[in-house]
């Protein structure tokens, strides 16, 4: 992975920067301050930050309410962001692989003057497995052996394990939430955004009543997608839901091609639900019964 140029392609698939909130420069909590934008996404912004007391770089996840909705809605998804905070606190102390959560809080944009929760994450340096995808599709290889990708992967997969012992379902594992980091034993994949995490038992992490983060609001890659995210009328979300997903990336990382592919949602979704599951000999690959098995079942 080291030949390949993930800094350039980060860059050309970024956009230019704004800051929707005006944050940049600020101190929150006279702690945190916002250096400059990272990314952008549909319900959130990271920023690039420095904590003042211990003198070490940070990313900062702030949320974006929609602006339409009443104050009881904007209480509810307040309640749900700290609820998101305080499971990624808890997992990330008891796993390595999980991006350590420091604090969260709550601030006024300089630019809205809307209220914006946010939590404060280590900064990880490296890359996110979606741009090493993309740059070995530029690159032209395809595809590798499944034990180098389940060395690749290995600590990732410990992480969404654990947490699965803790009652939380990731629910959102595409390459973009799995993330490269360089630390000093050597590059090791970590788990980003238990955002979209759902308790599945009342008592996990001693959170009390069940919490789900952004409640009713679907969001998830649909390409990556379990067929009972599609359609709850299959079944209930629950480890199995990682694990299918997991099986997924798997796949995509074995041939340098993407799983369930589409060019709409409509297509997505008809593929996603079809009678054919995806597995390593429905993608072209040469496994042994015993790991075609593995794969029927992981999508089953």
């Amino acid at each position: 992975m080291a030949d390949l140029d993930t800094t350039a392609i980060r860059r050309a698939m970024a956009g230019p920067p704004r800051d929707p909130f005006g944050l940049v420069g600020q101190t929150l909590d006279e702690q945190f301050r916002v250096d400059s934008i990272e990314g952008e996404g549909g319900f959130s912004v990271v920023y690039r930050g420095h904590h003042v007391g211990l003198s070490e770089p940070i990313a900062i996840k702030c949320m974006k309410l929609p602006g339409a909705l009443g104050s009881d809605a904007v209480e509810s998804f307040v309640q749900k962001f700290r609820d998101e905070g305080r499971i990624l606190y808890k997992l990330s102390q008891g796993n390595l692989f999980i991006v350590r959560s420091m604090a969260s809080g709550l601030t006024l944009a300089p630019a809205t003057g809307a209220l914006v929760p946010y939590t404060v994450l280590e900064w990880l340096d490296g890359y996110s497995l979606a741009e090493e995808l993309e740059a070995r599709r530029r690159a032209g290889l395809r595809g590798r052996p499944l034990p180098e990708i389940v060395a690749l992967l290995d600590s990732a997969v410990s992480a969404v394990a654990y947490a699965h012992t803790q009652g939380v379902v990731h629910r959102d594992l595409n390459p973009g939430n799995i993330f490269f980091a360089k630390t000093l034993e050597g590059v090791r994949a970590k788990i980003l955004d238990f955002g979209l995490a759902k308790v599945v038992s009342d008592h996990a992490l001693e959170l009390g009543p069940r919490a789900e983060t952004l409640a009713h609001i679907q969001i998830f890659a649909p390409a990556y997608a379990a067929p009972e995210q599609m359609d709850r009328r299959i079944g209930k979300i629950g480890p199995a839901t990682d694990v299918y997903t997991l099986a997924v990336v798997l796949l995509e990382c074995m041939t340098d091609r993407s799983v369930i592919a589409g060019e709409h949602l409509g297509e997505i979704m008809a593929k996603t639900l079809g009678l054919h599951r995806p597995t390593p000999r429905s993608m072209g690959q040469t496994v042994s019964d015993a790991i075609e098995a593995l794969f029927a079942s992981a999508v089953d």
